[in-house]
């Protein structure tokens, strides 16, 4: 998050890119956590200037549901072809 505001990119969409990019890596990193307060700052910033159905918007939100949620069990996941 330091990172963000150091360069100034709290509240425009960079910002919002920035900050789910990096909750991206916090996640991969098994870093729930912080992941989830980066996607969170990402969706406060992108609440502001996007349209609610936004694709940007629902990925940050995708991408937070996947910290906050367990594993689903395989058996459960839906298949895509």
């Amino acid at each position: 998050m330091e990172i963000v505001e150091a360069r100034g990119l709290e509240s425009g969409i960079n910002g919002a890119i920035l900050c789910n990019n990096l909750g991206n890596l916090q996640r991969r990193l098994g870093r729930m956590e912080e992941a989830a307060a980066l996607y969170r700052r990402a969706l406060e910033i992108k609440d502001a200037l996007l349209p609610p159905g936004h694709v940007s918007r629902l990925k940050t939100l995708n991408n937070l549901s996947s910290c906050l949620n367990p594993k689903i069990p395989e058996e459960h996941q839906w298949t895509i072809l």
